[in-house]
Formats: C-alpha cells, sequence, structure tokens
C-alpha cells in the first residue's frame, strides 16, 4: 500500500499545513461556506 499524498494548505495567502509537518488537519471538522475557491497546481508553481 502507497503511503497517502497530501496537498499544502494556504489560507489567505500563508501557509496553513504543509505535508510533512505532522498530522493533516481534518477537512471533516470545516465547513464549505467559507471556501471560495480551490487551486491545484500539479507541478512547480
Amino acid at each position: 500500500m502507497e503511503p497517502a499524498c497530501y496537498f499544502a494548505i494556504v489560507l489567505d495567502g500563508a501557509r496553513f499545513w504543509v505535508p510533512g509537518s505532522g498530522e493533516p488537519p481534518d477537512i471533516n471538522q470545516s465547513t464549505v461556506q467559507g471556501i471560495q475557491a480551490i487551486e491545484i497546481y500539479r507541478g512547480p508553481a
């Protein structure tokens, strides 16, 4: 089984969480009403 591959999370221009900095946040505790956009970059940006 391959290890999970997580994305870095940036909130209002500030790094909120990056892979390797501990357990990822539980997104099930968040609400979608506050999300205005999601961007995913598959390569170096």
